[in-house]
């Protein structure tokens, strides 16, 4: 039956058919969830990633100089549906130095796709049946689990153990005697993602050798997810497909947008031993059947320029030098100032994101709820403080892993410079504000310097990594000097032009006088604020998304 419906002279209906399974099952992308939400707030988007600064200017002419000539119709129309000449034999140069392989044959073993998104749907729907087992080891990007569903087959999670202490990616470990376990005769491949995202961990050799042990002795197919190929910091990139015997049992991912900071290029590629890309060609030559033409040449000879560097000029080679480089200096910034805010920074060892763990914003005495933590952490983040982040806990498939990881936030790093010179300066203010009012016995000025973190507020817009470390400390300055007792809270709604803020009526009892004082106080609405310094209070002021 067909339900029809007449509203303002539009036609609609909507039929009693269901969609299929596949589909039905599936869940909005945190991805569409969030980006959405930082549209709707105005939030600087720290979650995405998705470079702001200009791509390389050298990549971008390329396309410029494609676009000025029409009369090149081997750019401008169709060109060969599994990949261009151009690019394919590029590729075929790059990969056959970086695999040490010499008879790479281009045309048959690459594979150009829309994205490394669309690589990897072709590789689980061409190699997956009914049923088939699927490793994947969490934190995982969440795209892989239900790809592997939609093709039919069963994904097998195992996380990497965190010690509470991490400080590095590095601290993430996989249980090899977990891993083996769960491999039974259903298993047929095992995703791998290096370098890591969320968390930018660099695998070594030696857990990379040890990985294609237990493929080689159970028949794996390896899906290797390197699209952060490029962005490694102090450790090299080992590639999984060059280590021994192990090309031809993997599947390799790349991507444009990651290697030239081109995301909207929408370009990726499948590199492999023909018979495991034959089944991802029927795909791609019966779905997309070939990608931009312009694009893929341009893309081309960027590489051709870029791999003649490696041996003539690799100082001034943006993939070997250049973009590490670049996005070395911007997660340094971050973690710095992440760390003066008093979280406890994961340092990656590459790629575009960094975690940082709030456990110490919580109160003890603060129950979990249904909901992971760092989800209703960043959703406040995005709302009241304008900074969009994302949950890690989003990169757990099962409930157990996400509640077991939601105490961490995910940053990207590789904003531009303009964005970090502006958080730079207004923290200058803060950090003169504080001497301030640390020094200061008296509540007065205890109070200005609260009205001139708002003024500042006002002249210099929202700062809110900043203000974690301004409040954190501020509350350090209140136990030393005073004993405050909430005698109550409210939240101001949120003004057109301006930030959330929280009024806050406090009793204090200065230490050196004997006579409490009643004090009126505004401040920037900041979950660490609300988290630990209001204690119990502080679900009277955050309700929870």
């Amino acid at each position: 039956m067909v339900r029809c419906s007449m509203s303002r002279g539009v036609s609609s209906f909507q039929t009693d058919r269901k969609p299929a399974e596949r589909a039905s099952d599936s869940k909005p992308s945190i991805w569409v969830e969030y980006t959405q939400l930082a549209v709707d707030c105005k939030a600087v988007n720290l979650g995405q990633g998705f470079p702001d600064a200009p791509a390389p200017k050298f990549v971008t002419d390329i396309l410029r100089n494609y676009s000025d000539n029409p009369s090149l119709t081997a750019v401008h129309q169709y060109t060969r549906g599994y990949g261009h000449p151009k690019l394919v034999k590029a590729l075929g140069n790059l990969y056959s130095e970086l695999y040490s392989r010499e008879n790479l044959d281009p045309n048959n073993e690459i594979l150009v796709t829309v994205g490394a998104y669309l690589a990897l749907y072709y590789t689980f729907c061409g190699w997956i049946q009914e049923g088939d087992e699927v490793i994947v080891i969490e934190p995982a990007y969440d795209c892989y689990v239900p790809q592997i569903k939609m093709a039919g087959g069963k994904p097998v999670l195992i996380s990497m153990k965190k010690p509470k202490d991490a400080s590095s990616s590095s601290d993430f470990k996989i249980d090899f005697k977990e891993l083996r376990a769960a491999i039974t005769p259903r298993t047929k491949m095992l995703v791998l993602n290096n370098p890591n995202n969320p968390i930018g961990k660099l695998y070594s050799r030696e857990e990379l050798e040890e990985i294609a042990s237990i493929v080689k002795e159970n028949d794996l197919i390896v899906v290797a997810d390197e699209v952060y190929e490029w962005h490694c910091f102090e450790k090299p990139m080992i590639r999984f497909a060059s280590l021994p015997d192990m090309y031809e049992r993997t599947i390799s991912i790349g991507s444009a947008g990651k290697a030239f900071s081109v995301t909207g290029w929408k370009l990726g590629w499948a590199v492999g031993p023909l018979h495991l890309l034959e089944p991802l060609k029927v795909i791609h030559q019966n779905c997309v059947f070939t990608c931009s033409s312009p694009t893929q040449a341009a893309l081309a000879d960027a590489f051709d320029i870029e791999h003649a560097k490696f041996k003539s000029d690799p100082e001034n080679s943006y993939l070997l030098k250049g973009l590490s480089k670049e996005l070395k200096k911007k997660r340094d910034f971050l973690a710095e100032n992440l760390k003066e805010a008093g979280f406890n920074v994961i340092l990656p060892e590459a790629g575009y994101f960094m975690l940082a763990d709030f456990s110490k914003f919580i109160n003890t005495d603060d129950q979990k709820t249904d909901e992971p933590r760092d989800v209703f952490f960043s959703k406040h983040l995005c709302r009241n403080m304008k900074l969009a982040t994302i949950p890690p806990s989003a990169f757990y498939s099962d409930k157990k892993g996400k509640m077991e990881n939601d105490t961490m936030i995910r940053f990207f790093a590789f904003f531009q410079s303009k964005l970090m010179k502006r958080w730079k300066r207004p923290g200058k203010f803060f950090i003169r504000s504080l001497r301030t009012v640390e020094s200061s016995p008296q509540m007065k000025n205890l109070r200005n310097d609260v009205d001139g973190l708002i003024s500042v507020e006002r002249n210099f817009g929202l700062r809110p990594i900043l203000h974690f470390n301004y409040i954190s400390r501020l509350k350090k300055a209140f136990e030393e000097k005073f004993e405050p007792k909430t005698k109550g809270c409210d939240a101001l709604p949120e003004q057109p032009n301006g930030p959330v803020l929280t009024t806050i009526f406090l009793t204090v009892q200065q230490t050196e006088s004997p006579t409490p004082q009643s004090v009126f106080l505004a401040f920037p609405h900041s979950p660490l604020f609300s988290l630990s310094f209001l204690s119990a209070h502080h679900r009277r002021f955050i309700s929870r998304p």
